[in-house]
């Protein structure tokens, strides 16, 4: 192959290098904007929530003095467990009352009784966690030790439940009541007459969450009739 044939060879091959340069530069720039964009709206989110922004990690500083360094230790996270499951007939003042016996499988009429639902776990279940975090007083990134919220949903194969979730704390924006009980119970709301299930067998779960996706769940049954 003579000169020429190698130059124009050379040629094509930087004004292909040059072309690739461009998209790889382009899409570098899209996805850039496009991560932007969804860390714009997941921030957005948490400010909806009372939360602030999400903070990228970073590494935590030793301390300056001493000859020892003392780290954080985070311990594993574990699965919330759940105690139990409570049924209850009545609710005063905010409070679950007349507890069915936890080895009995209840008969309940859909027409003329009540029924709450409890569940009963470990405060410690709600564990405490470090969490790198910016201090809005200074700006500067640091370790934070937080405590878990746990979460309680509750589920059921026939009927309804309100409300469809407790949590472990009030939010900020509610008062706690006079009492100082903070309710975790949620009513039991049976179907339609035309929609009780053939056997009369009703099976609820609640499912526990932690902010760590740690979950357990219970469950419990009752017999149901018109």
């Amino acid at each position: 192959m003579g000169n020429i044939g190698t130059s124009i060879i050379k040629i094509a091959v930087a004004a292909g290098g040059a072309v690739l340069g461009v998209l790889l530069a382009r899409w570098g720039d899209e996805f850039i904007a496009s991560r932007f964009q969804e860390k714009s709206e997941v921030d957005k989110t948490r400010y909806e929530q009372g939360l602030m922004a999400q903070q990228p990690l970073q590494p935590i500083q030793p301390p300056l003095s001493g000859s020892h360094v003392s780290w954080p230790r985070q311990v594993p996270n574990a699965n919330p467990a759940l105690l139990g499951v409570g049924l209850f007939r009545h609710r005063v003042d905010g409070i679950p009352t007349d507890e069915l016996g936890s080895a009995d499988v209840p008969t309940l009429s859909s027409s003329s009784d009540e029924l709450y639902v409890q569940p009963a776990f470990d405060a410690t279940a709600a564990e405490h966690y470090f969490l790198r975090v910016r201090n809005r007083q200074t700006g500067m990134i640091e370790t934070q030790c937080r405590k878990e919220l746990l979460t309680f949903q509750f589920f059921t194969t026939a009927g309804t439940f309100s409300p469809r979730e407790r949590t472990s704390e009030l939010s900020p924006l509610l008062s706690v009541p006079e009492s100082g009980h903070i309710p975790i119970d949620s009513q039991y709301h049976p179907p339609k007459a035309d929609a009780l299930p053939a056997d009369g067998n009703v099976t609820i779960w609640v499912v526990t969450r932690d902010e760590r996706a740690g979950a357990s769940w219970l469950s419990r049954t009752f017999v149901l009739t018109p």
